[in-house]
């Protein structure tokens, strides 16, 4: 740190103040721990892009306890800290769980609302990534651009727009949505 700061005070570039990027969140355990602790389903273990070994922040652990002892929780975390894990893990463990002691039934278990169809796009991105290898739980965005009749979805058209391979269990219409 000192040193830094010396070297970059000799520079004629740089001037202070400086902005440090270590995040002071403190670690938690992972959702394999978690898992090894029944407080996670198993079959969490199988879903795509979550590094089961990566320690989650304390914040993000208390809120996976917390919901699945049965607790509503409101979560209120700076920037880069992980909020989406905060909400979405546990949601996903209730899905999860709901599938593993037979509960198949057709129906929405959650719904996510987001201010602004850019944040809806981004999670919608990551919840590709999670759940493209877990087709038992479907998921859909349900914005001024989701197209009302699955007849209308041109597949080719939203690969191309969004760059990416669309996961069969992702519902791209209204009508699939409702």
């Amino acid at each position: 740190g000192q040193q830094l700061h010396e070297q970059m005070d000799s520079l004629a570039l740089f001037h202070g103040p400086y902005l440090h990027t270590d995040l002071p969140f403190k670690k938690g355990k992972s959702a394999r721990e978690l898992v090894q602790e029944n407080i996670l389903s198993e079959s969490f273990l199988k879903l795509g892009d979550i590094q089961p070994d990566r320690k989650l922040y304390l914040h993000q652990e208390s809120a996976v306890r917390r919901a699945a002892a049965g607790h509503s929780l409101v979560v209120t975390t700076g920037t880069g800290s992980g909020q989406t894990e905060s909400s979405l893990y546990p949601v996903l463990n209730y899905i999860l769980s709901l599938i593993e002691n037979g509960n198949k039934g057709i129906g929405i278990k959650a719904i996510f609302l987001y201010p602004m169809n850019a944040l809806v796009n981004d999670q919608r991105s990551r919840l590709r990534k999670i759940l493209a290898d877990y087709p038992q739980i479907t998921f859909g965005s349900y914005t001024g651009d989701t197209v009302e009749r699955k007849k209308d979805v041109d597949l080719d058209k939203v690969r191309a727009e969004e760059g990416c391979d669309i996961p069969e269990n992702e519902l791209l219409s209204r009508e699939e949505i409702r």
